[in-house]
């Protein structure tokens, strides 16, 4: 249920922000907060820098089920991506991966 309110609307006043205040004090509702605009900064801070996005290319292996059912419980145990376990087998045995590269979980990163 509805309950319809006779409000007579404000636009087109040119009442200040005092005038304002008053007649919503007299009328019952909440005041506004005033909050002084903040005096820019002289400083400009610099932005960050964006890092490239590498480039990322498929690679499909077919594997025998026990293995991957196996990298999938060491995923799931970690808490991580299959991906990261394989990445992490491939960093154990001498192939050059970026520290920035082993992301535990991609969906953390979007």
């Amino acid at each position: 249920m509805s309950v319809v309110r006779d409000f007579k609307p404000l636009g087109g006043t040119n009442a200040s922000d005092a005038d304002l205040d008053a007649f919503f004090t007299r009328k019952g509702v909440p005041t506004l907060n005033h909050v002084a605009t903040p005096q820019p900064s002289v400083v400009a801070t610099p932005l960050p820098v964006a890092k490239p996005v590498p480039v990322m290319r498929r690679v499909t292996l077919d594997l025998p089920e026990y293995v991957v059912d196996q990298l999938h419980d060491r995923a799931r145990a970690s808490r991580c991506t299959t991906r990261h376990v394989l990445m992490t087998a491939l960093k154990a045995t001498g192939v050059t991966i970026n520290d920035d590269d082993m992301i535990s979980d991609g969906r953390r990163v979007r």
